[in-house]
């Protein structure tokens, strides 16, 4: 696929922004993360000490999870789509001159992805309710499946590059994703299975130095899995965000719209963002759901049939 290729050529042209930017990011962390660990009491006399032991590292995991997400799940996926909208552009632009663009949607993102995070909530813990009185059929946790994945596919780039509140982001994410399904999640698929392969062969040799010995191994290990994370992290948001121009080209004429734009170097965000033409939930939506559940369930049936061939061959 073009695009494919596109992200990865607009990822090597940033290469030294991107890695630096993730691993500013992870690397304290991971490293507070495991001095916590380290500075965890080793001797334990009562059961109180224990439960007290426990409760503070599980704590303590916690906020560093928070934080992790705050800054990785939402600050740096913010920069890395304005910097690969501004690679796609033909701009060059640095971790610094991003922050200065963005910082303003900062508010929205965090809104955005709260109300998301608030709206599935609710509608999972109800479906389960509901399920458990036999009322709802289990059909319908697909169609959240479904809807998930359509807002996880445009609802960042949307929230970044555009003028837009976080209500009516989710309106224009849900229907750019859902007007692009397929493309979107062949793309997205075609990107994991990149990411797998990247993830696989710099694990397998960190696992090869894991087998030292005298403990440096493990340190070596640590150290490849964190440089896995980081060289892996930025692959989707560029994809994601080149997939979203595709999407906004196709559907809402973009690139003429930019070429109206009367100043210099026109962003998406110079562009009036035009109403959603589809409703929240279509036929064709229904159509999808009842697809991808086929597709989902075909790939669990195969999946166990290799495993079961395998464990068969070994035995």
């Amino acid at each position: 696929m073009d695009i494919v290729d596109r992200t990865f050529r607009i990822y090597r042209a940033n290469f030294i922004s991107f890695v630096a930017l993730v691993a500013l990011v992870i690397v304290p962390l991971t490293l507070l993360n495991l001095a916590l660990v380290d500075d965890a009491p080793r001797e334990i006399e009562t059961m109180e000490d224990y439960n007290s032991a426990v409760g503070d590292q599980v704590a303590t995991t916690a906020i560093i999870a928070l934080i992790q997400l705050f800054l990785q799940g939402i600050v740096v996926t913010a920069i890395l789509t304005f910097i690969a909208s501004e690679s796609h552009l033909g701009r060059k632009c640095s971790i610094i001159q991003a922050i200065g663009q963005i910082r303003g949607r900062l508010l929205p993102l965090v809104g955005g992805l709260l109300l998301v995070v608030i709206l599935f909530a609710v509608v999972i813990i109800a479906l389960a309710f509901l399920t458990n009185l036999c009322v709802v059929p289990v059909v319908f946790f697909a169609v959240v499946f479904y809807m998930g994945m359509v807002l996880y596919f445009f609802l960042v780039p949307v929230l970044v590059l555009e003028k837009v509140g976080p209500g009516f982001a989710l309106r224009r994410a849900s229907y750019l994703g859902r007007a692009r399904f397929w493309p979107t999640l062949r793309f997205v698929f075609a990107i994991w299975l990149v990411m797998i392969v990247i993830n696989i062969a710099l694990g397998s040799f960190g696992g090869l130095v894991g087998t030292l010995p005298s403990g440096g191994g493990t340190t070596l290990e640590t150290i490849l899995n964190l440089l896995t994370t980081i060289i892996i992290t930025p692959i989707m948001p560029i994809g994601l965000a080149l997939m979203y121009y595709d999407a906004r080209i196709r559907l809402e004429g973009l690139d003429l719209a930019l070429q109206t734009v009367d100043k210099p170097d026109p962003r998406p965000s110079d562009v009036l963002s035009p109403e959603p033409t589809m409703g929240w939930f279509t036929l064709r939506d229904l159509g999808n759901t009842v697809l991808l559940v086929g597709l989902v369930f075909a790939f669990w049936c195969a999946l166990f049939a290799i495993l079961v061939a395998v464990i068969g061959s070994i035995t």
